[in-house]
């Protein structure tokens, strides 16, 4: 846990460079935000239960943010922020910003899927098989 919020209203899991990206999106928000990094899903998949119960509390939605192949988070958040095709080429700075990789547009994704679920049971992503 990078940054922990008393009842947070959503979970931001990011790994990498996209860590600081995700804490100044984070800033950019009026609610309270727990990050979480994630650099490696093969040793938090070892991870005891409760141990994850800890990071994901049932009721809270989780939104990653990795620049990279979006197919692995499905399993560990309600939505990804993140690069969705190939074929863009440019300096990282323009693709980021092309994909909405910049704090206001994640900042924006946040509050939206906060405002998804506040009328929803959100999925409880770690009570499955």
């Amino acid at each position: 846990v990078i940054q922990k919020a008393e009842n947070p209203k959503a979970i931001v899991i990011a790994t990498g460079t996209e860590v600081d990206l995700a804490i100044k999106s984070i800033k950019l928000l009026k609610i309270p935000v727990t990050l979480v990094s994630m650099p490696c899903m093969e040793l938090y998949d070892t991870q005891p239960f409760e141990y994850k119960r800890s990071l994901f509390p049932k009721g809270v939605p989780i939104i990653s943010i990795e620049a990279s192949c979006p197919y692995p988070w499905e399993k560990y958040s309600h939505q990804h922020l993140g690069v969705q095709t190939y074929g863009v080429s440019a300096p990282a700075p323009k693709v980021y910003e092309y994909f909405g990789l910049y704090p206001e547009k994640i900042a924006e994704n946040i509050n939206h899927v906060v405002d998804f679920y506040k009328d929803r049971e959100v999925p409880d992503l770690l009570d499955r098989p």
